[in-house]
């Protein structure tokens, strides 16, 4: 089907969004006012910003962004990144979380999640106004809302990572390209480089939103050069233009790569170790990842996204039957596969829509964007945090669904008003869920490791040195408090390091040093100078709990918790206490 530029004057869906205009509603929709956008955005940001006092550091990465954010969050720091930062992120969220630090006075830690809050709730607004823009308003309050209400954007949201960040900058590219392409725009086509580039920045496969979009353009492109008409090369044009201002911005943070130990194939060696071919098994993961962050939250927001699309869209009931039956499955699809299943097979059921006649660029790149998040994201060690731009893309296209849904509703004569009955369902639904197993909690507080760091203090003295194993964000804590814990040790090293050492050392250990043995091991080739002082109780978030385990140990642990997490503190006397 080819998209080429329509000529001056008709009013179909592209050319709207090329004037700068949402598509037309149907007849008898209105436009949602603003205030309904503002009440979207503050929607999220309550739910993103419940108990904000009660957040800190508990994911191994968190640790890492903090410990980098301290010289920018701190003028009387010495600027120094974690060492090995290059093989977790680029520069742009631990810089920007310490800007905030600086500019309002808080710590790296407070910086780094406030930042996240906020980014968080831009992001389902953007999605909603992007959905907006390219589908209509039904289709864009009813991702908004979805999204919203996404306990596991919400879980995210609350942490110190980078994967929010990522996938607001990440939607921005997506939307700045395909405005590009379709206004045949250079000015348009720069600002998506930078887009680009700032989502690069951020994670290492921001370059995507190139791949993807310049996918979308296939169509197009064989449609012009069909035609024999230069419009193909235009295009062409201004995506390597996008492409090249994408890679000045990268080029920067590559040097800075190249001049690290091992240089750029050392980084690229690195993140193959994290390639697994195990695609079946981590996609089934992946989908039982969002089953465990499912709770009444986000199973009522199913219902709700409907019943705001249909007050956008003044729906009723037009086919009582039809409606009835819709509104039935809807239910039955939040309490059984929860909100975030029922989205991702919304999106899958919107597909031949998005590609369909009248949806044009914008249409092709969510289904593109789909496409190559289910097929990419398996082959990866499965962190359920990679799948957060998926389920971004999905709450866009189920709202296409859902939008799409309503107009055939409409197609009757007026019986019930449908808003009303979908606001009553969500109640319903999120009362039933509160019955319903649910191991997650993102409003769990997360300050065990800053207590840890306090009650350990006393037993280390100021000077001290302190190695801290695999517990980064306990090291951020030690680390602000005094105590310089910026050290790496790896494990299977420890017994040599301090093997000869000749001065008092303070060692903290988490459960990747039990699961590797390397506590042990230390103690029994140092023996006695290997003192045990202290052990504190930890609880990890949600998200680094199926970091660590398969998600049915993880329903285990929530259900009857352990003391794998526990930190202990130990005290390594020098060499020459034992006559060495």
């Amino acid at each position: 089907m080819s998209r080429a530029p329509e000529a001056p004057g008709p009013t179909g869906p592209a050319s709207k969004a090329a004037a700068g205009e949402p598509p037309e509603s149907p007849t008898g929709a209105r436009r949602c006012p603003p205030w309904v956008w503002l009440c979207l955005f503050l929607l999220a940001l309550l739910l993103r910003g419940l108990h904000f006092s009660r957040l800190g550091l508990s994911h191994y990465d968190e640790g890492v962004y903090a410990l980098s954010a301290i010289g920018i969050a701190d003028p009387e720091a010495p600027f120094q990144l974690f060492p090995g930062e290059e093989r977790f992120s680029p520069p742009v969220y631990f810089t920007l979380a310490g800007l905030v630090a600086r500019i309002f006075s808080v710590g790296a830690d407070t910086g780094a999640i406030a930042l996240n809050v906020v980014l968080g709730s831009v992001c389902v607004l953007a999605l909603a106004l992007v959905a907006r823009r390219w589908f209509g308003d039904a289709a864009g309050l009813a991702a908004g809302v979805l999204f919203a209400s996404s306990e596991f954007h919400v879980a995210l949201s609350r942490t110190a990572l980078t994967d929010v960040a990522f996938s607001l900058a990440f939607l921005a590219a997506l939307f700045v390209l395909t405005e590009a392409f379709q206004r045949r725009s250079l000015p348009w086509a720069l600002l998506g480089g930078l887009a680009v580039g700032l989502a690069w920045n951020t994670k290492y496969h921001g370059w995507l939103a190139l791949a993807i979009t310049g996918l979308a353009l296939v169509p197009d492109l064989l449609a012009g050069w069909r035609a024999r008409n230069g419009d193909p090369w235009r295009l062409l044009g201004l995506w390597a233009a996008a492409a090249l201002v994408a890679g000045v911005c990268y080029l920067p943070w590559a040097l800075y790569i190249e001049s690290q130990p091992g240089g750029y194939a050392g980084l690229v060696a690195y993140q193959r170790t994290m390639l697994d071919p195990r695609w079946i098994e981590n996609a089934l993961r992946q989908g039982l990842h969002q089953v465990f962050f499912e709770g009444p939250v986000s199973r009522a927001g199913l219902l709700a996204a409907f019943g705001a699309a249909a007050w956008c869209a003044r729906t009723r009931l037009g086919s009582l039957g039809a409606g009835l039956a819709t509104l039935g499955l809807f239910c039955l699809a939040a309490l059984t596969l929860g909100a975030g299943l029922a989205t991702a097979l919304l999106a899958l059921l919107a597909l031949p829509r998005l590609l369909g006649r009248g949806r044009g660029l914008p249409g092709t790149v969510v289904a593109i964007w789909l496409a190559v998040w289910i097929v990419l994201t398996p082959t990866y060690h499965p962190y359920a945090r990679l799948v957060l731009p998926f389920t971004l893309a999905a709450a866009l296209a189920a709202g296409v669904w859902i939008a799409a849904r309503l107009e055939r509703l409409n197609e009757g004569p007026e019986t019930a008003p449908t808003p009303w009955i979908c606001a009553a369902l969500a109640c319903l639904v999120g009362a039933v869920s509160l019955a319903l197993p649910d191991p997650s909690d993102p409003w769990r507080a997360t300050l065990d490791g800053r207590r840890a760091a306090a009650s350990m203090l006393p037993l280390v003295p100021e000077g001290s040195r302190v190695i801290v194993l695999g517990e980064p964000n306990l090291a951020y804590y030690l680390q602000v408090a005094g105590r310089p814990a910026l050290e790496v040790v790896l494990g299977k090293d420890l017994p040599a390091v301090l093997a000869n050492t000749t001065e008092t050392v303070y060692v903290v250990a988490g459960i990747y040093a039990k699961r590797g043995g390397s506590a042990e091991e230390t103690g029994r080739q140092l023996g006695a100078r290997f003192e045990l002082l202290r052990r504190e109780p930890f609880e990890p978030t949600d998200v680094r709990l199926l970091d660590d385990f398969a998600p049915r140990r993880a329903y285990a642990f929530r259900n009857r918790p352990t003391r794998e997490y526990e930190l202990a503190l130990y005290r390594v006397g020098p060499a020459a206490q034992d006559g060495r």
